[in-house]
């Protein structure tokens, strides 16, 4: 079996220092009081853009609001995240919602915007893993102000983690899209695709979404079969990995395809290429930049980083 070459330590973007307290999600007092008090720490996101003061995310409190303005608990746009390590509320903010963009937010005047890709490699895990909760919480927000049974509006409600629809009164939770990643191997050598979307020599592992009635296993052997035509056994689950783009959750393995490589049958309608590379030679193309790897904050990198330290 392999284990995680991060042994004790979640993959980035997961478990941070944030208690989610979901039984104080559904108290409109208790979120209305922490509204109001001046030290209750804000996150504030643009979509999903994040603000920064070098690498440093950037942190606000409810006493920095202009005199007359304030926060709903169930205001579009706004979002509970749980309470932190010292017992105090934590709330997210989308500042592109049209019900926020005339919030005069006081950011700091050396604060910048940077995308949650860039942002990824520049923030200590714990942060990675607020704005991360907070982007796919609010990009679940912008996608559901409508209700899928009926049409007609949703409202938020429980901190930002439930929507109610104003007609049928049918009630909508947070979604997350389960998707496999799989590193196949075959002897000393494993199994990379690419996208024609990727940066020239980038290779990763392969991944695709979770069909409804199927289990984790059959859709890595699926995935694999369709895109490359190889079969896979000895599927072993490895971890799993948020990931807010723009609201899956990785869900990370390793499969054999026997003791040696066997031929590729390329999908052209999902992959650019595919190939096996060889044990020996992996890091040497790597170092040499002849070919890419994903960023070290991926559960992608993750899974080859593993199998080349075994």
């Amino acid at each position: 079996m392999v284990k995680n070459a991060r042994v004790g330590q979640p993959n980035y973007f997961a478990s941070g220092s944030i208690n989610r307290s979901g039984n104080l999600r559904r108290d409109p007092g208790w979120l209305a009081d922490r509204l109001a008090n001046p030290r209750t720490r804000i996150l504030p996101l643009h979509g999903s853009e994040v603000a920064l003061v070098g690498g440093d995310l950037v942190w606000l409190e409810i006493g920095d609001l202009p005199a007359g303005q304030a926060l709903g608990h169930d205001e579009e746009g706004v979002v509970f995240l749980g309470v932190d390590g010292k017992g105090g509320a934590v709330f997210g903010i989308d500042l592109s919602a049209p019900e926020l963009v005339e919030l005069d937010l006081p950011l700091p005047g050396d604060s910048s915007r940077t995308d949650l890709r860039g942002a990824a490699m520049l923030l200590a895990p714990d942060a990675g893993n607020h704005v991360a909760y907070l982007s796919a919480m609010l990009t679940w927000h912008r996608r559901h102000r409508w209700c899928g049974v009926c049409g007609r509006p949703t409202t938020p409600s429980w901190g930002g983690h439930l929507r109610t629809c104003s007609a049928c009164g049918a009630e909508h939770f947070p979604r997350t899209d389960p998707v496999i990643i799989v590193l196949v191997t075959a002897g000393e050598s494993c199994l990379l695709g690419r996208q024609p979307i990727w940066p020239a020599r980038m290779w990763s592992a392969l991944a695709g979404f979770v069909e409804p009635g199927e289990s984790l296993e059959d859709a890595v052997a699926r995935e694999v079969g369709e895109e490359v035509g190889v079969a896979v056994q000895e599927v072993v689950y490895h971890s799993s990995q948020p990931w807010p783009f723009p609201m899956s959750l990785m869900l990370g393995f390793h499969a054999s395809a026997g003791p040696e490589p066997v031929n590729i049958t390329v999908d052209r309608s999902e992959l650019d290429d595919a190939r096996w590379f060889a044990r020996d030679g992996m890091a040497e193309a790597v170092a040499d930049g002849s070919v890419m790897l994903p960023p070290p904050f991926s559960i992608a990198r993750q899974l080859v980083d593993s199998w080349l330290t075994v």
